[in-house]
């Protein structure tokens, strides 16, 4: 928010509102247009970079927030008319800017970077904070002076001048903020090689000010990773070892998308019934502030009785009890991916452990938006791993830790009848740690010790093919990807702020209402023929209700960007690939809706040349179009296919020839079939209208007179019940036919003819298509399918594994289907089939 100077530096209800309220309109502040005014006061949050004192002994806060300010096209006006920190003025900092945030500003930009004057009072402020913390600037002076835009906090306090410089706690709750942080974290890993930064020719390492610090806690690499939301730590011997015994519970559960180091005690090793291995461990202590007790535990992920499978390692009795006594919120379930599985089996109850890199996040987990903690797949490279404490280790801190340890469990003289999941835990493991925490006992074999297993109430399938093809489940049709997002899926009651459309064919438009206001994101073509496909007078849609996006660039949005490919169905239909910290959140990843598409050849060769960046993503999931996929069948070339048909319409000289087709599609295909036949094509009028939007059919074409007629009409899904004259031929030009069988009309009274023509994918491009792509998971979104058919499709993948099988199909909802489902639908197809 924006306030002139010739009316007020600060207006009265801003003096009174909280702190909370200055910091959410702080998050309001307008990027685009503040750097083009001048004379103005603002309010802004961000993320300090460093602090600066120049040769004058002027001090200058220098900070980000994670985005370029002003529209792009003027970043290069906008940085010669940007007053700037150079080496000639500088002298030295208060605050030394983390390399990571210094590099990104090297990377992204300087129009990234601000860097405000900071007067009296508020200089005081200065020696507290660090670089990555989030701050809230309020009354920012945005002045002009020689034609250089200046920005500056002047002198007096909240009272009397509403100016403040406020760290913003890290229990701030507020959505927006917390939008906010990921967006900074999010740029930051994107960032790498920054160890060397260096700024004003000397790292970071040079000399600082000599200027009295009030800084709140002891400045490690450990503190600085949690404040920087950055997703790393620095290798540094026995040093590095000891940073996670300074994790501060009280802040590390709500700091989202954070990345931290831990070291506790194992409670447990558990496998769910999906596959998922979970490091089960606890601090002897809760995790955030009392008050927060509540709602932590409420939030945070735990393995439950209905999703348990079995013990890797089990629980021994005293943890057990003592984190039964004391609360859930002693407890820490991390997921365990990759090559740290390994190191899961080595494990015992009562061992310490550091766990470097643990990241924590909010994602739905089993419908639910849910705190997560996850150790992702890596090694070294990323500094991620468990690490086992020796029991010789003699560093003070660790010995304080584990003695506190001993301390709490020497409460809990009931070894045995220990129950978790409704198995009794009798016997209690004498590991070393947990019986006398300073004795060296054999460590327990986890090979001699068998799982106990939770009978699960699942019906016995057959592992036989014939088995799996009678196991049926519903296709993913209404795509929603989190809170935000929704695919081809339009209601009224829809609260989600971003709707796109991957192609203008009914089937996909359901429910989509122009006159409503709310914005549709599509291709140009689409957007061009959107208001004739449905109906709807172009002066009573809104301004911004069609929103096209271009092709092939990525478009950004609050959380996510998309981009759009070309999807070789129909024209206008396009991909969406998906991606941003949103996306993660709620699928772990990238997402890709293919939207109808044909994989043939001339798609695939564009994987090879423009697209071959889509094959280098880890795909989290796909929604994929598996229209055709049931008919192991392979597709004549649309190239083929229009020789035939030609063929065909000159082998009947004497009869008149009539082409249903929707109003969308196939238009080039008219377009050539008539300049080779020499015969004009007459085309319904709905169809020539949104054809001729799309530049098709204002060539003129030479034709020579003829005696018949060939007619495309409007397709009926029951084909007998089109009108045509006698001596007539019916040309149908679809797949539909092999996908149904007997059960396509026929008429003896009248020829028809069919002619395999799809824009849709055959099985085999389907899976030629998936080949290229790394991906976690499918969802098909057109059709049912078969468990057998969906094990097809895990196994295109280029890093399927087979030990991931199990877990991705006991996603779907698979039921026996009945005898004759494909059947009773046959007249129900998609309109575009």
């Amino acid at each position: 928010m924006l306030f002139t100077a010739e009316t007020a530096d600060y207006p009265v209800d801003q003096m009174k509102m909280s702190l909370e309220d200055r910091i959410r309109n702080g998050l309001e502040f307008d990027d685009d247009t503040y750097y083009v005014l001048s004379h103005v006061y603002t309010n802004l949050v961000v993320q300090v970079h460093s602090v600066v004192v120049t040769q004058k002994n002027v001090q200058y806060l220098r900070v980000w927030r994670a985005r370029s300010f002003g529209p792009a096209k003027f970043s290069e006006e906008r940085e010669e008319s940007t007053y700037r920190i150079t080496q000639e003025i500088f002298k030295s900092y208060v605050v030394p800017p983390d390399p990571r945030i210094g590099k990104a500003i090297e990377y992204f930009g300087k129009q990234y970077l601000l860097e405000i004057a900071v007067y009296d009072n508020h200089q005081e402020v200065l020696k507290t904070i660090n670089s990555g913390d989030f701050l809230l600037l309020h009354n920012v002076h945005v002045g002009s002076k020689n034609k250089i835009h200046t920005l500056s906090i002047h002198g007096g306090g909240i009272a009397d001048y509403n100016r403040e410089i406020a760290q913003i706690s890290a229990d701030f709750a507020d959505p927006k903020f917390r939008l906010f942080r990921r967006r900074c974290a999010r740029m930051l890993e994107q960032v790498t090689n920054f160890e060397n930064f260096k700024e004003f020719g000397t790292s970071k390492s040079q000399e600082v000010v000599k200027i009295e610090r009030k800084i709140s806690f002891t400045t490690t690499p450990a503190n600085l990773l949690a404040t920087c939301d950055t997703g790393f730590c620095e290798e540094s011997g026995s040093e590095s070892f000891l940073q996670p015994c300074q994790m501060d519970e009280d802040k590390n559960y709500i700091r989202f998308k954070n990345y931290f180091d831990l070291i506790a005690q194992v409670h447990s090793v558990v496998e769910t019934k999906r596959g998922f291995k979970y490091l089960r461990v606890w601090r002897t202590m809760q995790l955030g502030t009392a008050e927060s007790e509540k709602s932590n535990e409420n939030t945070m992920f735990y393995v439950t009785s209905e999703i348990f499978k079995s013990y890797i390692v089990e629980p021994d009795s005293r943890i057990g009890h003592a984190v039964e006594h004391y609360g859930k919120h002693y407890l820490l379930e991390i997921a365990v991916y990759g090559n740290h599985q390994n190191v899961l089996q080595t494990l015992n109850s009562g061992d310490f452990v550091v766990v470097k890199n643990i990241h924590a996040t909010q994602k739905s987990v089993y419908g639910n938006l849910t705190t997560t903690l996850d150790l992702h797949e890596g090694g070294t490279r990323f500094n991620r791993g468990i690490y086992l404490v020796p029991n010789n280790c003699n560093d003070p801190q660790f010995r304080l830790y584990q003695k506190t340890c001993r301390r709490m469990l020497e409460l809990f003289t009931d070894k045995e009848n220990f129950k978790e999941f409704e198995i009794e835990r009798r016997t209690s493991v004498n590991h070393p740690h947990v019986e006398l925490m300073n004795r060296s006992l054999p460590r327990v074999n986890i090979e001699e010790k068998p799982s106990e297993v939770v009978e699960e109430n699942v019906p016995a399938e057959s592992s036989s093919a014939d088995s799996e093809d009678t196991m049926c489940a519903k296709p993913y049709s209404k795509i929603e990807i989190g809170s935000s997002i929704a695919v081809d899926y339009f209601i009224k009651r829809s609260k989600r702020p971003y709707h796109f459309l991957t192609h203008a064919h009914t089937d996909h438009t359901r429910g989509l209402d122009l006159t409503a206001g709310r914005p549709v994101y599509c291709s140009p073509q689409t957007a061009l023929i959107l208001p004739k496909i449905m109906g709807v007078d172009p002066k009573h849609i809104l301004d911004g209700t069609i929103c096209p996006l271009e092709l092939m660039r990525p478009h950004r949005f609050e959380g996510f960007q998309v981009t759009l490919l070309d999807a070789n169905h129909c024209p206008g239909s396009v991909m969406f690939l998906f991606e941003g910290y949103l996306i993660e959140e709620f699928a772990g990843g990238p997402v890709l809706c293919t939207g109808d598409f044909r994989a043939d050849k001339t798609f695939m060769n564009r994987l090879d040349g423009p697209l071959n960046f889509l094959s280098e993503f880890r795909l989290a999931r796909i929604y994929l179009d598996n229209t055709y996929f049931k008919l192991d069948l392979e597709f004549p070339t649309r190239k083929s296919a229009q020789k035939k048909l030609i063929k065909e319409i000159k082998a009947k000289r004497d009869k008149n020839i009539f082409i249903p087709l929707h109003r969308l599609g196939r238009e080039s295909l008219l377009e050539e079939t008539s300049r080779i036949l020499k015969e004009p094509i007459i085309i319904y009028k709905e169809k020539l209208e949104i054809a001729e939007l799309l530049n098709h059919f204002k060539k003129k074409i030479e034709t020579r007179k003829s005696n018949r007629k060939i007619e495309v009409v409007k397709k009926e899904h029951n084909i007998l019940k089109i009108p045509v004259s006698e001596n007539s031929v019916i040309i149908d030009l679809s797949a539909l036919h092999h996908l149904v069988g007997t059960r396509v009309a026929t008429d003896e009274k009248r020829e028809i003819i069919r002619i395999s023509y799809s824009d849709h994918s055959s099985r085999t491009e389907i899976l030629e298509f998936l080949k290229e792509l790394s991906f976690e998971s499918i969802y098909p979104a057109s059709k049912e399918f078969t468990k057998n058919e969906m094990k097809t499709m895990l196994e295109a993948g280029k890093e399927f594994k087979l030990e991931d099988l199990d877990k991705h199909l006991s996603v779907p909802d698979f039921r026996k289907k009945r005898s004759n489902a494909i059947e009773d639908n046959v007249f129900c197809q998609s309109p575009d089939i």
